[in-house]
């Protein structure tokens, strides 16, 4: 398994996506934060076998992997030792947004 590394803002992005489902239902922000879960945990299995966001080289490409029922992408980027989360965020709000903390 290749090690995660999670950029400082996803905390929140997650905290408050959580916050808004929980509103919501019961149950439903515990459910978000386990999709969450389950998507990081694929890409840290097999980091490639999501898609490429754009046209970059592959070596810079940002990817993106769906979260299960909910409509977010975890937007990460491999690197040589690790992957770097870049962000948990919502299909169709703000889009691009999360490209400034590419570092």
């Amino acid at each position: 398994m290749t090690p995660l590394r999670w950029h400082p803002d996803t905390k929140e992005e997650i905290t408050e996506a959580a916050a808004w489902y929980a509103a919501k239902r019961e149950g439903l922000g515990a459910a978000f934060v386990d999709a969450v879960q389950a998507a990081a945990h694929a890409i840290s299995v097999n980091p490639l076998r999501f898609s490429p966001l754009g046209h970059a080289p592959p070596d810079a490409q940002p990817r993106r992997a769906l979260v299960s029922g909910f409509p977010y992408l975890v937007i990460y980027e491999v690197r040589t030792d690790h992957v770097l989360i870049v962000a948990v965020a919502h299909e169709r709000r703000r889009p691009g947004y999360w490209a400034r903390r590419r570092v």
